[in-house]
């Protein structure tokens, strides 16, 4: 990265230890402290960092809760990412479908920009699939953790 965002504290344990992981040309944010993990995706750059921040609560309201949480509480959390995480594959998906049966009823005889509508439209959904695949990985791991206590 060329320019380093400053991460905002990890909205689990608050936390500043963060560091970015490229895993397969899947690039997320994890913390070093409790392993919780950013959004997925095939980006670049800073806009992992972007997305990390947008997700983090302020360090006040972190450390505010964090005492009082159970892991029980944090896998339950996360499964509610992991719900809109599947809400977002099943939009893409939707979005997917749509594009294909446009293609497939056009009559147009360029079709280059409803293939490059294919081709986005399935990108989003592969990226919101390892999301939700990522989102389950973090759910398994926090529930064996609740499970253990």
């Amino acid at each position: 990265m060329t320019n380093k965002t400053v991460m905002l504290p990890c909205p689990f344990c608050g936390s500043t230890d963060i560091k970015t992981v490229v895993d397969d040309g899947i690039h997320f944010e994890q913390c070093c402290k409790c392993e919780a993990t950013g959004p997925t995706g095939f980006k670049r750059g800073d806009e992992d960092d972007a997305d990390w921040n947008t997700r983090a609560a302020p360090a006040e309201d972190v450390r505010a809760v964090g005492d009082e949480r159970s892991q029980k509480d944090c896998a339950i959390e996360h499964a509610e990412y992991m719900a809109t995480a599947a809400d977002y594959v099943s939009e893409h998906f939707n979005a997917y479908g749509l594009a294909l049966f446009e293609f497939d009823e056009s009559d147009a005889d360029d079709d280059r920009d409803m293939l490059e509508a294919i081709d986005s439209a399935r990108e989003d959904l592969q990226e919101s699939m390892t999301n939700l695949r990522h989102m389950v990985y973090e759910f398994r791991k926090r529930r064996a953790r609740a499970i253990q206590q």
